[in-house]
């Protein structure tokens, strides 16, 4: 297993054609799948349109290239200092998107309280970019 993730980063490294949607486009960042055992895998930048839809944004296997998917997770968005959570709801087959705040001052260490909530309808997103491994087949 380790091999082959292995040989899925080192495959990471060109972008390929980009999918778009209209709400997301996607760049996958090899040209095929790569083979992890029974499963495969794909690396891809998601980007956000500028007009979110409340309960997240289709995104179908296709569109990472494959044929099914059974897991995917986001990295963090270290461009946008961690404003945004992106996270797959499996059920709806959504990428949903969840803003960051700070609430109230900070305590005598510096740190302040923080909440998160789903990005409402229209939210603006387009400068959000978060590179997922989609899980499947």
């Amino acid at each position: 297993m380790k091999k082959a993730f292995a040989g899925l980063l080192c495959a990471a490294l060109v972008a390929v054609p980009m999918f778009a949607n209209g709400a997301l486009t996607v760049v996958k960042r090899f040209d095929t799948p790569q083979h992890m055992g029974w499963f495969k895998a794909m690396i891809a930048d998601i980007t956000f349109d500028s007009s979110y839809d409340a309960g997240g944004e289709a995104i179908t296997p296709g569109m990472v290239g494959l044929s099914s998917i059974f897991y995917a997770t986001a990295g963090s968005d270290t461009a946008r200092k961690r404003l945004y959570t992106v996270t797959w709801d499996e059920t709806n087959s959504n990428l949903m998107a969840f803003v960051n705040y700070a609430r109230g001052s900070a305590d005598t260490s510096g740190v302040r309280a923080t909440y998160v909530r789903e990005a409402t309808t229209s939210y603006n997103l387009s400068t959000l970019t978060v590179r997922m491994l989609f899980i499947g087949r």
